[in-house]
């Protein structure tokens, strides 16, 4: 059978025209010839996600979105993403289809976030959705706690330039300055000192040594001395412990027995007992001593005036008559 040039011209543009879908669906991703399986995901934003748009799982591509559908019906309206995924991915529950930005660039994706689930979606299902924040929202989110600790600082610094401000006002600058004044002329003062001790020093300074030489000697001397102190204080111990062995108990008794002899011959005086007592106690025997020493007195006196009275002598041995 003899194939006509229209034959073969019909056949080479159905070929063309199925190379031509096949390169634009794989140049959006899809996939023709292999089967898929179908998802959705509703948001209320996707943030210029569009169709065949990348689906990864683990950074690993495995579908692209297929279709938006704008859900206008529902207030506030929803968007509805449909994307397929290979077939043999299975997907958990738990799984969250979120759009994130895929590059510096902006360009949006969609990534699924996985966790442990014995349960596992099924196709056509619908899955749990999220939006990553954009970059300047991701760049507000780090920034926000900078521009909190910036602004806390900043007043803390306004306080302390206040405090400051408060602390070197006028009176207390002036103040500062006159201690400044006084705290270099006391370093004056210091210096002026220092200076004549340096010249105390330099001019003492035969005397000072010959002290330093005197206490060195006398520190030589006692150190040659050592055994002699030590003898000194031995015997000393010695009479100290010879004093600590006497008796001094019997010493004290005998005291105190003369004493109590003493008060006991005291108390008769006293009482007028004895010569003594008599003589402490009794007027007449003072009057009698009294009147007698008078006597006596005169007696001596008289003797004194008138010895002729009392002693008579002659040198031929005659005996004088006595005057009546």
């Amino acid at each position: 059978m003899k194939i006509t040039k229209e034959i073969k011209i019909g056949l080479f543009a159905t070929i063309m025209i199925a190379a031509l879908i096949w390169g634009i669906n794989f140049l959006k991703g899809r996939q023709i010839f292999q089967s898929a399986q179908v998802y959705y995901g509703v948001y209320d934003r996707i943030d210029g996600l569009q169709e065949t748009a990348q689906v990864l799982l683990n950074g690993y591509k495995i579908g692209v979105v297929e279709k938006i559908t704008l859900l206008d019906k529902q207030q506030p309206p929803k968007l509805l993403i449909q994307f397929s995924l290979n077939k043999d991915i299975k997907l958990p529950k738990n799984t969250i289809a979120q759009i994130y930005s895929a590059d510096l660039m902006g360009s949006k994706a969609i990534r699924l976030i996985t966790a442990p689930d014995s349960l596992f979606h099924h196709q056509l299902d619908t899955l749990e959705t999220s939006i990553e924040g954009d970059l300047k929202e991701q760049v507000s989110m780090q920034v926000l706690p900078l521009k909190k600790k910036a602004e806390d600082l900043m007043s803390d610094m306004q306080e302390s330039i206040e405090m400051i401000k408060l602390i070197f006002n006028e009176q207390n600058r002036q103040n500062i300055q006159g201690s400044f004044q006084d705290i270099r002329i006391t370093i004056a003062n210091l210096e002026k000192t220092s200076k004549t001790l340096d010249t105390l020093v330099s001019g003492q300074k035969g005397r000072l040594e010959r002290i330093i030489f005197n206490v060195e000697s006398i520190s030589t001397n006692f150190k040659n001395k050592n055994a002699q102190f030590s003898n000194i204080i031995n015997n000393f111990s010695a009479i100290t412990d010879t004093l600590a062995k006497t008796s001094f108990s019997s010493t004290l008794a005998e005291t105190n027995k003369a004493l109590q002899s003493f008060n006991s011959v005291m108390v008769k005086v006293s009482n007028g007992e004895g010569t003594l007592g008599q003589l402490i106690k009794n007027d007449s025997l003072y009057s009698n001593l009294d009147s007698a020493a008078l006597h006596l007195n005169i007696l001596i006196k008289d003797i004194n005036d008138n010895p002729d009275r009392y002693v008579h002598f002659s040198v031929f041995g005659k005996k004088e008559k006595k005057k009546k």
